[in-house]
């Protein structure tokens, strides 16, 4: 998980020339990365699980594999392959307002209403926010999702390209943000 800043560009970790891009440590929560470098030792990447382990709810480090993680994340989940839904999880289903994973992965474009806040098509917009995630690895920006019933609400999107099967795939990270933004506004 790259963390941003409010301008939606990577942190220096994850855009520094002198880290070893081969190297991930698998970190619980921010400070734990604080507290690695501040040891001066590691010089890799990091990602973060964000509380995926829960000793309290018996979910501990050697339960976790892709499909517990992919599912017990709080933030929607999707992969695409060729622009299509292979995958989601059900934080995904529920942000978006359906009742099912397969109801959800129908047809991509119908998460999205037919042009983003800065007046481009989101259909053209998201061939370009794909191609930069093909080139670069990864690539976070704003977008604007439509639920189910109509409802729109911006949210943060992290496209990162990782291994599914032996095939390389595009997983979609979307978090809410409409609250974050109207208190913004508000202070």
């Amino acid at each position: 998980n790259n963390l941003i800043d409010s301008n939606n560009t990577r942190c220096n970790i994850c855009i520094s020339s002198t880290r070893d891009k081969n190297l991930i440590c698998v970190v619980e929560e921010y400070l734990d990365l604080v507290n690695i470098e501040q040891t001066w030792i590691y010089n890799g990447l990091y990602h973060i699980l964000w509380w995926a382990i829960s000793p309290i709810n018996w979910v501990f480090v050697w339960d976790l594999n892709f499909e517990s993680l992919f599912e017990k994340s709080p933030y929607g989940l999707l992969l695409l392959d060729g622009g299509n839904f292979i995958k989601c999880n059900d934080a995904a289903v529920k942000l978006m307002g359906y009742d099912s994973k397969d109801d959800l992965m129908k047809i991509p474009s119908n998460l999205s209403p037919e042009f983003q806040p800065d007046g481009r098509l989101s259909k053209e917009k998201s061939e370009k926010m794909d191609a930069q995630c093909l080139l670069d690895g990864s690539h976070n920006f704003e977008w604007m999702h439509k639920k189910l019933d109509g409802c729109e609400f911006l949210s943060h999107v992290t496209l990162d390209v990782i291994s599914f099967n032996d095939e390389d795939v595009v997983r979609a990270t979307i978090h809410d943000i409409s609250e974050q933004k109207m208190l913004d506004r508000l202070v």
